[in-house]
Order: C-alpha cells, then structure tokens, then sequence
C-alpha cells in the first residue's frame, strides 16, 4: 500500500495541527448543560452530540441531494466554540439556577420569549471570539476552513446549513426521549421545550417527517403523565 503523501507539511506545521486537534479534547468529556439541568443520569457530551448530529447530517443530506460533506463539516464544527466558552441552554438569560430552568423547559413560555434575536448574536459574537483563541497559532488552512465552516453555520445562509439547524434540535429532541425511555431523565415533562424549540424551528419536510415519526415512538411509550404534551396537529407541509 502506498503511502499517503505529505510533500508540503514540514514539522511545524504538523505540531500546530497536533497542538489545534489536541486544544478541542475537552468537549469529549463538556457535558451537555441542558441534561445536567434536568438531572439526567450520566448524560451525554458535547462530543457525543455532535458525533450522531453529523451522521445525521451525512444521511440527510445524501437523501435530499445536499453536499452531505459540507453538512457534516458544519455539524461538526458547530459546538467548537465550546471548548472555550462551555455549554449553555436557552433558559440561561431567564433562569440562573438549574431549578429555575428545569421549570422554564417543563413548561416553556412563548418561544419569543427565550428565542431571542439579541441573545443568539450576543452567542455568535461570544463564539466567534472563543473560535479566534482556539484557532490561534494553527495552520493557516486547518483555521479557515473551520472558521469558515462554522461562518456558514452562524450565518445559517446555506441549503446545508439551515438542514444542520433543524437536525441539531431534531438530535437533541430525540436523546431526550432516549433518556426517558431508558428511564435516567428525571421528569419528562423536561422534554416540554424541546418538543416546542422542534416544532417551531423545524419546517422542511424530510426534517419534519423525522420530528413525526421521533413523536410518534416516543407518544407510544406511554410513560407516565409526565410525559410532555400531546403534539399539535401537523401543519400542512409546504
């Protein structure tokens, strides 16, 4: 087998690619904020999620004819910031205590009140300036093409973008619902945002389809009466 060639990368650009991909390993052990807040038993990293949301984004994409690597790299860069800043929720502007929070996401008020404008750019600019400190001192084209990368996702102003958008709730929703079922979330009336952040937010009609049919295994499970609202009648597809 031939060797895989290398003719322009010298030892210091190979210790500063080691140095960037070493800087992102502590969002294999970031746990997710949100499952913390509601008391999940040993709950997912940051790492994790991003991991399944881009075989997601592979399979999705692939299925709807997008350029299934750019949406894989899109969702695979969209939480590197974290690695500087830490996980937040939705609630943190309305809630400063994890119980507080937990109250929000069992029974959310009007999504504009925590979808707010404001405070996904005050997010942005907060990651854009983590991602600057992570990416210093790293190549060149290695920091680019994330910094780009993740550029596209904040903008949401591709067709792959706005996809990984959809499936980054729809990912999110689903290990929720993994949680119940397996019985380590503490209460399911929890899942009350994301089953409200989902319907809002996801409008395409394979995401949607998804959303439908995670509803409808999780609505059949018939954990308790804890379990987060019936679904509102689908809306027409467009």
């Amino acid at each position: 087998m031939a060797d895989i060639g290398s003719p322009h990368i010298d030892e210091p650009y190979s210790r500063a690619l080691f140095q960037l991909v070493h800087r992102i390993q502590p969002l294999k052990h970031l746990l997710r904020t949100g499952w913390i807040d509601r008391e999940v038993i040993s709950p997912e990293t940051v790492a994790a999620h991003s991991w399944r949301l881009a075989v997601m984004a592979w399979l999705v994409a692939d299925a709807l004819e997008l350029d299934s690597a750019k949406a894989i790299k899109i969702a695979l860069a969209h939480d590197l910031a974290e690695t500087i800043t830490g996980d937040s929720t939705p609630f943190d502007e309305l809630g400063s205590t994890a119980e507080e929070r937990r109250a929000l996401a069992s029974d959310p008020p009007n999504i504009s009140e925590w979808r707010v404008d404001a405070h996904r750019e005050a997010k942005a600019a907060s990651e854009r300036s983590a991602l600057a400190i992570l990416l210093e001192g790293a190549p060149p084209q290695a920091s680019d093409a994330l910094l780009q990368t993740w550029e596209v996702y904040a903008r949401d102003d591709s067709p792959e973008a706005r996809l990984v958008h959809q499936l980054d709730k729809l990912e999110a929703f689903l290990q929720g619902c993994e949680y119940a079922a397996e019985g380590r979330l503490a209460d399911p009336k929890t899942l009350n945002s994301f089953r409200t952040d989902s319907e809002s937010l996801i409008k395409d009609p394979l995401p949607r389809a998804l959303l439908r049919a995670l509803e409808s295994w999780y609505d059949d499970l018939n954990l308790s009466e804890g379990q987060p609202s019936a679904r509102p009648k689908p809306e027409p597809e467009r």
